[in-house]
């Protein structure tokens, strides 16, 4: 893995959670591959959703409550604890926790090298209850 790549994945990665932070709908869906896949951590969408139709649907629904609820931007104030990415060629592994008491936030993404840009092919989000310390 060359330090050019980790870096350009690194810059992706913070890209997308800017975005995402911000609910920067035009910025967040680029972060996309057209047919990438995500186990979205809610219980009323336990399957995967597959390609950018099924996938947009679920993050535009997400984006409109939490713009009902939250002030912002940022609205989701998201801070990536232990983020480790490791880069195969034109693949990139990034995973990283959210600390949302009572929850741990763990996430997964795979990005893929189209052209000149790292896109997410896959996001797994999910979570656990975590007790008090």
């Amino acid at each position: 893995m060359s330090e050019a790549d980790t870096s350009a994945v690194r810059a992706a990665v913070e890209e997308f959670l800017t975005a995402f932070d911000d609910l920067d709908w035009e910025r967040f869906r680029r972060c996309f591959a057209s047919d990438a896949t995500v186990f979205f951590p809610w219980d009323h969408h336990p399957r995967r959703a597959d390609g950018t139709v099924e996938v947009e649907a679920e993050f535009k629904r997400f984006f409109d409550e939490v713009r009902t609820r939250a002030a912002g931007p940022p609205y989701l104030n998201l801070v990536p604890l232990d983020v480790a990415i490791e880069v195969w060629q034109d693949v990139a592994l990034v995973t990283f926790h959210l600390d949302r008491p009572p929850t741990m936030g763990r996430r997964t993404l795979i990005f893929q090298r189209q052209g000149q840009r790292w896109r997410i092919v896959h996001l797994h989000a999910s979570g656990i209850s975590v007790p008090n310390t």
